[in-house]
């Protein structure tokens, strides 16, 4: 095909042109597209965990308030539980 010079880089512009866009349409709009919806996903991800994290922070200082205020309670439970383990056998020894 024997066109002018200036027609042939013409017609070459518009067929890279078109592969171009093409590529964009077929293959690069719906990594984009399936990026964003990942990172919105994970957005949504990470506010989840950080209020569940911040809802473990106020547990374990609400546990660490009341374990302050009743030590011995808490002692008690703890030598129980151990002594429960053993047998009922309060000095640990067959």
């Amino acid at each position: 095909m024997n066109l002018p010079k200036g027609t042939e880089n013409t017609t070459k512009q518009q067929l890279l042109t078109e592969i171009l866009l093409g590529l964009k349409e077929k293959f690069i709009q719906p990594l984009v597209n399936e990026n964003k919806r990942l990172a919105v996903a994970i957005n949504q991800k990470t506010e989840k965990d950080d209020k569940i994290l911040q809802e473990l922070i106020e547990r374990v200082d609400r546990l660490e308030k009341k374990l302050e205020e009743n030590p011995v309670t808490v002692l008690s439970a703890i030598r129980d539980a151990i002594n429960q383990s053993n047998g009922g056998k309060e000095d640990g020894s067959n």
